[in-house]
């Protein structure tokens, strides 16, 4: 089976189950999102059947979906597939190499083994990490695709105004370089305004549930909370996506009002970082020890859940009411991954002071160009600031046979045991 196949046939499964056998105390709106993703990868295997042209959209998913092509979710597939050790054999026989971020080789590795449609246009960026750009470059080079890169100035805060109008400039051109490629393909700039307007709802409600998630207890449980959100624009029928965001928030915040938390008590918070196994679940572990994790904290989470960067529709930043080209500039000027290494940093360490954390999980992904050699830095400065202790601890994403699973676990546990000796010491 393909990668939809797999994921309809998976995603079937849970909405079935949860329709006949819904758990107490999880997420009413779970269904929701699991029907919308659902149907998500119906609409997709059927495009491909139908040969829909397929993009990579780097991050300017609403533009793309409004100049006629079907999203694809190249990175993100390869987060979910269960297929990481053939993929990786794959890597290797096709030349690349294997010690880059997993979910940016694998991703190639899926194109070349037909698990995904080959896109017809890439469009790449330089605002996440050079991984993602040279893995973007390969994958439109593998499917021998038209390709655009956005060029994103690593200090867009110290020129907002001049790298806001030089981005924007580059997507107009994008514009003019799809219809100039592509006949037929017209930019609809009333449906682009619209998928703003969705992802704009989508990201208010993320900022209310970050509000909720500063409750003691704290109302998420880990393995939600590690969740990479998509917002409405990845969908083609994105209406009920932001439904389920709404509900969502709506759950999330009459929680943290209720005291409602999966754990009997909240002895530790922590802020994970970076990326994670996904291979085994380490919340459960988490969990009995009572250790919430409110927060995972990645390159875009800051933007998406409005807390460092300004939300779809702010004024203040520009003291103005940006045009929807420059709305779609601005969403990807500002990245915690895509400045100069203080800018994740200081990041980190304002979402860790803001949620009032007790230490940071600092998951060393292999190959992961954003965060080298600022490991130590965030340990030194997590300590010197905020008076809490970092657990750099180095692992891959998908390749199981990285670490040990009961390795991993223990350093765990110590850090855990640490964390508490320091609270009681207070």
């Amino acid at each position: 089976m393909n990668f939809f196949e797999e994921e309809i046939a998976k995603l079937s499964r849970r909405v079935k189950k949860i329709g006949e056998n819904p758990i107490p105390g999880k997420l009413k709106s779970n269904k929701l999102l699991y029907e919308v993703e659902l149907e998500l990868r119906q609409q997709q295997l059927e495009a491909w059947h139908r040969n829909r042209p397929f993009v990579e959209p780097g991050l300017f998913q609403p533009l793309l979906q409004a100049l006629g092509f079907e999203i694809g979710d190249y990175i993100m597939a390869a987060d979910r597939t269960s297929h990481a050790d053939q993929h990786f054999d794959t890597v290797r026989t096709m030349g690349f190499p294997d010690s880059l971020c997993d979910r940016t080789i694998v991703q190639l590795a899926m194109l070349n083994e037909q698990h995904m449609p080959p896109p017809v246009l890439v469009v790449m960026h330089n605002n996440a990490c050079e991984a993602i750009k040279l893995s973007a470059n390969a994958l439109g080079r593998l499917s021998n695709s038209q390709m655009y890169a956005v060029d994103v100035p690593v200090n867009a805060e110290e020129n907002p105004e001049e790298t806001l109008a030089y981005v924007t400039a580059q997507l107009h051109e994008l514009v003019r370089f799809v219809e100039a490629r592509f006949p037929g393909h017209k930019f609809d700039e009333a449906l682009f305004e619209e998928l703003l307007e969705a992802d704009r709802v989508a990201t208010e409600c993320c900022r209310a549930v970050y509000e909720a998630r500063k409750a003691v207890p704290c109302p998420v449980e880990g393995r939600d909370a590690f969740r990479e959100l998509r917002l409405p624009s990845w969908f083609s029928n994105w209406r009920p996506v932001v439904q389920y965001f709404r509900e969502w928030r709506d759950e999330m915040v009459e929680r943290a009002k209720k005291g409602i938390s999966s754990m009997q008590e909240e002895k530790l918070r922590f802020l994970w970082a970076v990326s994670g196994p996904f291979y085994f679940d380490p919340f459960p572990l988490l969990a009995e020890r009572g250790v919430a994790v409110p927060f995972f904290h990645y390159g875009m989470a800051g933007r998406m859940w409005g807390e460092l960067y300004p939300n779809y529709g702010e004024e203040h930043m520009f003291g103005r009411i940006l045009t929807p080209m420059e709305e779609m500039a601005r969403f990807v000027m500002y990245n915690s991954w895509a400045g100069l290494g203080h800018r994740w940093l200081n990041d980190t360490l304002r979402v860790a002071r803001d949620l009032k954390v007790n230490g940071i999980v600092n998951f060393i992904q292999v190959g992961c160009t954003a965060i080298s050699g600022l490991n130590t830095l965030l340990a030194e400065n997590s300590e010197r600031e905020l008076g809490i202790p970092t657990l750099n601890i180095e692992g891959r994403m998908l390749d199981a046979t990285f670490f040990d699973q009961s390795e991993f676990e223990t350093r765990m546990d110590v850090f855990i045991d640490s964390c508490l000796d320091r609270k009681a010491a207070v």
